[in-house]
Order: structure tokens, then C-alpha cells, then sequence
């Protein structure tokens, strides 16, 4: 990633965005098919 390279940005910052994207993902996922997905 891009983003791990730049000095302020730390490794707790990068779980923090997987999990916002994983987040985004699933809710896009619920909305298309209209069932909740468990990971």
C-alpha cells in the first residue's frame, strides 16, 4: 500500500481503513442482495 509508506501513517491506521472498507463492502453486499453477510 501507497499509504503505509508515508511517515504519519501508522499501522493501527491502516486496520483502522480495512475495517472501514470491509464495513463499506458489506453494506454495499446487504443492499444488492438484501441479506446480511457474515465474515
Amino acid at each position: 500500500m501507497l499509504l503505509s509508506k508515508m511517515p504519519q501513517f501508522t499501522e493501527i491506521d491502516e486496520i483502522k481503513l480495512l475495517c472501514f472498507y470491509r464495513k463499506l463492502i458489506e453494506a454495499i453486499m446487504i443492499e444488492k442482495t438484501d441479506t446480511p453477510i457474515n465474515i
